[in-house]
């Protein structure tokens, strides 16, 4: 919408079956924003091609003194619109269809200090901060979330909300594995195979999160921007973890940081 001019309303994004779309790897590593984001870009800078080279045959103009304005098409005082170009490829050519791909371009690294990894460097990396202010109830190793703050380096925020949505749904994520989500097995069964004894967090457990959006845009990302989706999920058990040894003065190695495991180290260390 933004590289076309037009209302994200315009726009329609179509699940489609992937025998019908270009290969892709995934999602993983938090790429969805920073590698499709500019494939579609290259897309969209393909369909304005199409798109200004079919308006310049209708108008009698050259494609290079076309330029998108409010939905139209616009060359030397003339102007056609996106809807009937549309509408005229389909008539004409099957309509106007483009394609983008994106590879990031090499990163430099020291082979001598990065050895055996399959990525050894990556584009773009985004940086982290997690915070968490809790309390213990010594009797029962019961633990309290009173509040959790993220600083996230995003590079350039395109949907905060959505951005604040995922970062929030990550420190949920954390918390359980920090606290209570642990796969019980007895003879090779699973104990706890259903959400009443698999222990995840609810919204009732969650504490406020608060979430502060760093920008530091990215060279190589759509309009600046970094991944957001995995370093939610990941910092929460090293600063809860963190917490209960400051608070309890043990370290716990081991997750999930249990009620009773803290319980059980207070009473072994004599507090």
């Amino acid at each position: 919408a933004e590289e076309l001019g037009v209302d994200l309303a315009d726009i329609n994004v179509v699940s489609a079956d992937t025998f019908s779309t270009p290969f892709d790897f995934g999602a993983q590593g938090s790429r969805t924003a920073f590698a499709v984001g500019n494939a579609c870009r290259a897309a969209v800078d393909d369909l304005k091609g199409r798109i200004f080279a079919l308006a310049a045959a209708q108008l009698g103009v050259s494609a290079d003194a076309c330029h998108l304005v409010d939905k139209h098409v616009l060359a030397d005082g003339k102007r056609i619109s996106l809807a009937d170009l549309a509408r005229l490829s389909q008539q004409t050519g099957g309509g106007l269809i483009a394609q983008g791909t994106f590879i990031a371009p090499p990163t430099a690294y020291d082979s001598k200090r990065v050895d055996g990894h399959v990525y050894p460097a990556f584009h773009s990396p985004s940086f982290h901060a997690h915070a968490v202010d809790l309390s213990i109830d010594p009797e029962t190793g019961d633990v309290t979330i009173h509040k959790y703050v993220v600083a996230q380096d995003v590079g350039f925020a395109m949907n905060p909300t959505y951005i604040e949505g995922q970062i929030e749904g990550g420190v949920a994520q954390g918390l359980g594995q920090a606290l209570s989500e642990e796969i019980v097995y007895e003879n090779g069964r699973v104990l706890n195979a259903n959400l009443t004894d698999y222990k995840m967090p609810t919204t009732l457990d969650m504490p406020r999160v608060e979430t502060i959006l760093v920008q530091h845009p990215s060279l190589v990302g759509p309009y600046g921007a970094k991944g957001v989706g995995e370093p939610p999920n990941i910092e929460p058990p090293a600063a809860v973890a963190n917490a209960v040894a400051a608070a309890t003065g043990l370290r716990l190695t081991s997750l999930p940081i249990t009620a009773e495991h803290i319980a059980l180290a207070l009473r072994d260390a004599g507090a």
